[in-house]
């Protein structure tokens, strides 16, 4: 079984069907110099950002009802507003 051919010319095609990995840049949301050094990595590099992917997340262990108030507003920051 044969794959249909591309149509457009060779050259763009070979870069086209190029297997492309996702850049990974970490950064903290809770500190705004990582955010801007992130931002500017990004535009950098690629001039604009097409697709940005908040994965932030905070854990907390324990039963839900021994934690405190406080530290179920600072495990909802990064997730919500980051």
């Amino acid at each position: 079984m044969s794959l249909p051919r591309c149509a457009i010319p060779n050259s763009a095609a070979r870069r086209c069907m190029k297997k492309v990995l996702p850049d990974l840049v970490h950064l903290d949301v809770m500190d705004s110099a990582s955010i801007r050094a992130a931002i500017q990595y990004a535009l950098d590099k690629y001039r604009k950002i097409d697709v940005l992917v908040n994965n932030a997340g905070y854990a907390v262990y324990g039963p839900f009802e021994a934690t405190t108030r406080r530290r179920r507003r600072d495990s909802s920051i990064p997730m919500c507003s980051g």
